[in-house]
């Protein structure tokens, strides 16, 4: 069973390779549009995953028209990359994702009075806990990107491979 490349296309988006023991291998922040194009090329080329997982674009309420165009510029920079090299990808959308990110209940309740900047938290926090030593380094707003798209690979992994998350699902 292979890894999963998944990447958030967004304006701070990142691009991480995840095992199947749910570890971050590497990643890749997309910061400059032609480097990060080059550098997703080595990653893919290098890792060789499994499945691409890419987050489904769509403009938010009340994001800015620059932030707008500046998620679909990456977003089509990334298919570029991934069906030049001849790859094949699936989408997610983010609320599917969302759903996975684990909370205690006190945090539910937080987490919908609070919206999105507390929701951003809580995903930042969850897979700092899960790879503590890739985190340790990093900013939490400008490195969104990195938390968001290891959710996206866990959940890609939690709906192809349900028997990494329950022993019982599969039979032997």
């Amino acid at each position: 069973m292979g890894s999963v490349l998944a990447i958030d296309t967004g304006r701070d988006g990142a691009a991480v390779v995840v095992s199947p023991d749910l570890q971050i291998l590497d990643y890749l922040m997309l910061r400059n549009h032609l480097e990060s194009a080059h550098l997703l090329a080595v990653l893919i080329e290098e890792y060789q995953p499994e499945r691409i997982v890419v987050e489904r674009n769509a403009s938010a309420p009340g994001q800015s028209v620059t932030g707008a165009w500046t998620h679909g510029m990456n977003y089509g920079i990334v298919l570029g990359v991934i069906c030049g090299g001849g790859y094949e990808y699936v989408t997610i959308d983010p609320g599917t994702w969302h759903k996975i990110v684990p909370r205690e209940e006190h945090e539910d309740e937080q987490f919908l009075k609070w919206g999105t900047r507390l929701a951003k938290w809580y995903i930042w926090n969850s897979a700092a806990r899960a790879n503590p030593g890739v985190f340790e380094n990093l900013r939490e707003r400008k490195d969104q990107g990195l938390a968001d798209a290891y959710w996206m690979a866990v959940a890609d992994y939690r709906r192809n491979r349900p028997a990494l998350f329950n022993p019982d699902s599969y039979d032997s």
